[in-house]
């Protein structure tokens, strides 16, 4: 009896056991078709890297081999694309700058017969549009700051690459240390490569003195003490990106995460567009409630830029990744 009722237990455990597997199994492949990581792209991985013998001098020369090859590739890669989509986000930038630039005032007091003053007329700026652009300043200036926006992404993706990869030649290389490892690269690059991000926008908006080149816009902001304006919400939002940027999230998911961290998007640019001027803005997207940023103009131009680069990433990932099984196809012995 009782060698009975442990066979029948067994058998209860068992398909208990079953059934649980079968529903972790439909769980993932739900959470993986929404385009969120799963445990299995996660396991704790444990490098033996720090192991090997490395010079500091081998580490350096490592570092800098490896910087300029994620630099060229991410350069290489971007430049395309963003060719394609400079022109949304130079109508994006100019229509967030607008809204903090002021008409020039009046260099005389206008006065009536009997000497009293005259209120000036209230004057308001036009609005920015891809015609306006092209028929004041050149087609041109459509594609203003693409070099130091390709610049910028290379060197901000390719160093943060970089150095994470150079940290696993050191000690501590758990699923936690690893995080934490690229969490300090994405910081120090943020960090580093903030200035050419200042010098991108304000180039995209046409600011006087940033649209000669990046060299001048660069030595231009330190001489301002600007080039690191709005590097909080700029920090912030590099942080809450790298999922997106570092191809963690498919689509729809990372475009829904791009959309939700417009406001945030908005503010940085702005506090970057200041340059520390605490100058109201006279209808920034923050006013008017919480859907207010997403009525605006400029998130149009926003989210159309993001989706098209997001579809081509997604492309690309799509072709390089049938180029390895053909590759690795053709390299099989037959």
């Amino acid at each position: 009896a009782a060698r009975g009722s442990d066979q029948s237990l067994n058998c209860g455990c068992t398909g208990r056991m079953a059934n649980l597997a079968e529903d972790r199994s439909e769980l993932l492949a739900a959470v993986s078709r929404a385009g969120l990581p799963t445990d299995d792209q996660f396991n704790d991985p444990q490098f033996d890297v720090e192991d090997e013998a490395a010079t500091p001098l081998q580490l350096l020369v490592a570092s800098a081999l490896e910087l300029l090859f994620e630099f060229s590739v991410k350069y290489l890669t971007l430049a395309p694309v963003y060719a394609v989509t400079q022109p949304l986000a130079v109508l994006k930038t100019r229509t967030l700058y607008r809204q903090i630039q002021t008409v020039p005032a009046p260099r005389f007091e206008e006065v009536d017969e009997d000497g009293n003053s005259v209120p000036a007329p209230v004057l308001t700026l036009p609005p920015v549009n891809w015609r306006r652009i092209r028929a004041d300043e050149g087609a041109p200036a459509l594609w203003a700051g693409w070099n130091a926006r390709c610049l910028h992404q290379a060197l901000w993706r390719g160093g943060t690459i970089s150095m994470a990869e150079i940290f696993i030649y050191f000690p501590g290389n758990s699923f936690l240390g690893l995080a934490c490892k690229s969490g300090i690269s994405l910081v120090a690059w943020t960090l580093l490569t903030h200035p050419l991000e200042v010098v991108k926008n304000r180039t995209m908006a046409g600011m006087a003195g940033y649209t000669t080149g990046v060299y001048w816009g660069l030595m231009r902001a330190l001489k301002d003490d600007t080039a690191y304006a709005g590097v909080k919400a700029s920090l912030t939002l590099a942080i809450l990106q790298a999922p997106v940027r570092f191809g963690f999230l498919n689509l729809p998911t990372s475009l829904l995460l791009v959309g939700l961290l417009y406001p945030l998007d908005c503010r940085a640019t702005l506090g970057q567009l200041r340059g520390g001027q605490q100058r109201p803005a006279a209808s920034g997207p923050a006013a008017g409630g919480i859907l207010s940023p997403y009525l605006q103009p400029a998130f149009r131009h926003y989210f159309s830029s993001n989706a098209l680069e997001l579809i081509a990433a997604s492309i690309g990932g799509a072709l390089l990744d049938a180029m390895l099984v053909w590759l690795e196809a053709q390299a099989r012995p037959q």
